[in-house]
C-alpha cells in the first residue's frame, strides 16, 4: 500500500480563534480531527494482524 496516497493530509488548523477560551472554541473541534485523523494514520501503520501461518 502507498502511505502517500493512502493516508488523508491532517486537518488544517483553525485560523479564526479570538483566544478568549470560549466554551466550544474552534481548537476542541481540531483536536477532535486530529485525534481521529492520528487513529486513521497508525491503523495504517500498524503491523498487519491476522492468523499466521504455522511454523513447519
Amino acid at each position: 500500500m502507498e502511505l502517500d496516497s493512502a493516508l488523508r493530509p491532517p486537518p488544517p488548523e483553525p485560523a479564526t480563534c479570538c483566544e478568549r477560551g470560549c466554551n466550544g472554541c474552534v481548537w476542541e473541534g481540531f483536536y477532535g480531527a486530529l485525534h481521529h485523523w492520528r487513529t486513521d494514520a497508525l491503523a495504517l501503520l500498524a503491523p498487519p494482524t491476522g492468523p499466521t501461518e504455522p511454523s513447519e
